[in-house]
């Protein structure tokens, strides 16, 4: 993702939240997930619209940025894993996998819990 590109979705998804407020009766929690989801795709996709191409045709990246900080440390004498824990910006551990998985779990309970109070308030 570069500037360009997050600046886009996030100026798309606060017009559509706007419009959702001034226009529906969606109840206002729902208005992360309206502004959240199309500020991520919308920023990600048109970020290789919006792509000056340097980093890709071998040029170096930006210092700050993940793939600069990636390649300075592994360029480099810095460690790039601490107590079984990876060092290196942008790359997921194992125990983060475990994560996704509890979060994927805990929504079908949550939803598993509304389907039985739903049954059970049709009695």
């Amino acid at each position: 993702t570069n500037e360009a590109g997050l600046l886009f979705g996030a100026a798309v998804s606060f017009i559509l939240v706007i419009l959702t407020y001034l226009f529906t009766d969606v109840a206002w929690p729902w208005y992360c997930i309206i502004g959240g989801v199309p500020s991520i795709v919308l920023g990600w996709a048109s970020s290789f619209l919006f792509q000056s191409g340097k980093a890709d045709n071998g040029h170096e990246h930006h210092p700050y940025s993940i793939p600069g900080l990636r390649a300075k440390m592994l360029a480099g004498s810095e460690p790039t894993s601490q107590d079984g824990w990876s060092l290196l910006p942008g790359k997921i551990d194992r125990a983060s996998y475990g994560m996704i998985v509890f979060f994927f779990l805990s929504v079908g309970a949550v939803l598993l819990l509304d389907h039985l109070a739903a049954s059970q308030g049709a009695r």
